[in-house]
């Protein structure tokens, strides 16, 4: 979408320059058919998608042309498919043929919304594994490879957490996953409520702790060490318990924390380093895509491990003298 305004945006400016030398410009001449792709396979599920769309430049608003699917789409069915490699082979083990799907829960934006078309494969995605993604296109092929993540050792170490205000920094602990060069974690509080006259009900809060690359973090005892904010937790907890006007009273299971990890891969990584927020006032930003063939995007692989795990004496002893409901079960 960027290319796409920037190319209009250029082609409005030679036009106004040379607009007393002629008035026959053809502005969408050198339109170029551009495919962006997006996936992320992952072992941990039976069906894996891939986005595959096609960068757009016509008249009028673009923003009233991003409301069409037709502008973003390709007609049809593409021949999509992909390679699975042992390690050390060049010829593949098995080769699986993608079929399209439309799903009718997209988010609304600034694209077309809610149906949307996939490609999606329901192949046993093996951890260790190389994956070669293959898009015939006309006389062009677009090709990305990954490896993919997970397998052991990745395993959550930690069996509780100390959020206590009063230790401050809690630790959470995991061993790492093979062919993994970042990690996103949610640490998710759970608890049950019970209202007069209603049956309990599990409630849980989100904890986005953030992405973190594999380079960056401590590593330790063969493990991975990140040090979390206490004081940020409890402010997460009085935003969502705090403004309560609770009638009722709220409880824990024995394991009320439970910790998301996401291990993503090396392409991955690069590709949301090189996208992240930059607080420099230059505005060009560098491109990344692991894809040939002209294309832009991403095809990595990922998997998410998640864990239960107790919170400390402490910390329990704190949430229970706070005013938002929390009694022995």
């Amino acid at each position: 979408m960027k290319k796409s305004a920037f190319i209009i945006t250029v082609a409005l400016a030679l036009a106004t320059l040379f607009h007393a030398c002629s008035t026959n410009v053809d502005l969408y001449a050198e339109y170029k058919d551009i495919s962006i792709v997006y996936g992320l396979l992952d072992p941990a599920i039976d069906t894996n998608y891939i986005k595959i769309n096609r960068a757009f430049l016509g008249p009028g608003n673009s923003l009233i042309t991003a409301k069409n699917p037709d502008s973003s789409n390709y007609p049809g069915k593409l021949d999509v498919r992909i390679l699975e490699y042992s390690a050390g082979k060049n010829t593949p083990d098995h080769t699986y043929i993608l079929d399209t799907i439309t799903i009718h829960n997209k988010v609304s934006g600034v694209f077309y919304a809610p149906h949307q078309k996939l490609y999606y494969t329901t192949a046993d995605i093996k951890t260790g594994k190389t994956y070669e993604l293959l898009i015939f296109k006309g006389n062009d092929t677009i090709k990305a490879t990954t490896t993919i993540v997970g397998g052991t050792p990745f395993e959550i170490v930690s069996k509780n957490v100390d959020v206590s205000m009063s230790t401050q920094k809690g630790k959470l602990r995991w061993r790492e996953s093979n062919h993994a060069g970042i990690y996103g974690l949610v640490l998710e509080f759970n608890y049950h409520e019970k209202l007069p006259g209603q049956d309990s009900t599990i409630q849980h809060l989100a904890w986005k702790l953030g992405s973190f690359p594999a380079s960056q973090l401590k590593y330790e005892n063969n493990a991975y060490t990140l040090t979390l904010s206490n004081k940020a937790f409890w402010n997460e907890l009085a935003l969502k318990l705090g403004s309560d006007s609770l009638v009722g009273v709220r409880y824990l299971d024995t394991y009320p924390i439970t910790v998301h990890i996401t291990a993503g891969g090396d392409e991955l990584h690069n590709y949301m380093e090189v996208n992240a927020p930059s607080s420099s006032i230059v505005q060009s930003i560098p491109e990344y895509t692991n894809l040939s063939g002209g294309a832009y995007g991403i095809f990595s692989s990922r998997t998410t491990l998640s864990g239960d795990l107790k919170m400390s004496p402490l910390a329990i002893y704190e949430l229970f003298k706070r005013n938002w409901g929390f009694v022995q079960h």
